[in-house]
């Protein structure tokens, strides 16, 4: 889990999408047809929901945007 992993700078990617009809034509291997749909939909959902930067500073974690830590 995050809150056990030691102190450093990580990144974490992630793939939101919509669980729509397009986004079902992807798949993996060994996936049910629509999983992917359903991870991304889950990804979305976790990002705009309003608590997630509450539950971030709980955690001790700073979200950036990529483009912030380049420069």
């Amino acid at each position: 889990s995050l809150g056990s992993s030691p102190a450093g700078d990580y990144v974490l990617i992630t793939h939101p999408g919509c669980d729509a009809e397009d986004m079902r034509a992807f798949t993996r291997e060994n996936l049910p047809v629509g999983q992917v749909a359903r991870e991304r939909d889950a990804e979305r959902r976790a990002w705009i929901n309003p608590r997630l930067p509450q539950l971030l500073r709980e955690m001790g974690v700073e979200a950036v945007r990529y483009c912030d830590v380049l420069s």
